[in-house]
């Protein structure tokens, strides 16, 4: 709706689907969301998306084998022997335990980058404020923060979204418990869910290949 890149403001020269089919197995969703974005924006997170979905592979399934994934697409990625020994290089042993240390940098910009596209989707706003990024292995949080972070809010809202948004039209309908914008979205079982509000300068929670608990919010 802006017609410019919802990541730098630049000319909307391609579509990116919101989340990166990376994350995804085939067949993909037939409503998979798109947002407005600038070739180099497109291109410029690719490697980084990459290496977050072989990651959490890697880390659910113990190793960095091609063989050992569930995932066809990220064997296939792990047969890159760059990116397979970067992976490699993170997992240590320490008192019996297997341990992995993630690319924290890179993980903060993937996410806050999708978290930019939930809103424009769904809302058609650019968030505003101090971004901060969270993220967790879900099976670490307690139940009580399990709770919180799979909380829906679906009551009346206090604001309605910007007109002509998904959201709006959303909203408009009147059954808030079904389609009110405030709620989970699972765009594929087991790969990949999200969660979209307005609150302070805007707030995205997703839940990547089950096992990823990410939080991006703004302070305005």
């Amino acid at each position: 709706m802006r017609g410019c890149c919802v990541y730098c403001g630049g000319n909307p020269e391609t579509k990116e689907h919101a989340p990166p089919k990376v994350f995804l197995d085939e067949p993909y969703p037939s409503n998979l969301g798109v947002v407005a974005a600038c070739q180099k924006c497109n291109q410029g997170y690719a490697l980084d998306e990459e290496y977050l979905a072989c990651f959490i592979e890697c880390v659910v399934c113990g190793s960095v084998e091609p063989d050992s994934m569930r995932r066809a697409k990220i064997a296939k990625a792990l047969k890159q022997p760059k990116l397979a020994a970067r992976i490699l290089r993170a997992k240590s042993i320490v008192n019996g335990e297997m341990l992995w240390t993630v690319e924290i940098d890179r993980v903060s910009r993937i996410l806050q980058k999708l978290a930019i596209s939930h809103i424009d989707y769904e809302l058609s706003l650019q968030p505003a404020g101090e971004v901060f990024v969270k993220f967790f292995p879900l099976h670490c949080l307690s139940v009580e923060d399990q709770t919180l972070f799979f909380e829906d809010k679906t009551s009346p809202v206090q604001s309605w979204p910007e007109v002509g948004s998904r959201a709006f039209i959303n909203v408009s309908k009147g059954d808030f418990e079904q389609t009110g914008f405030e709620r989970w979205r699972c765009v594929q079982p087991e790969r990949y869910m999200y969660f979209v509000s307005q609150a302070g300068g805007g707030l995205v929670r997703m839940l990547i290949g089950s096992y990823l608990a990410c939080e991006v919010y703004w302070e305005v």
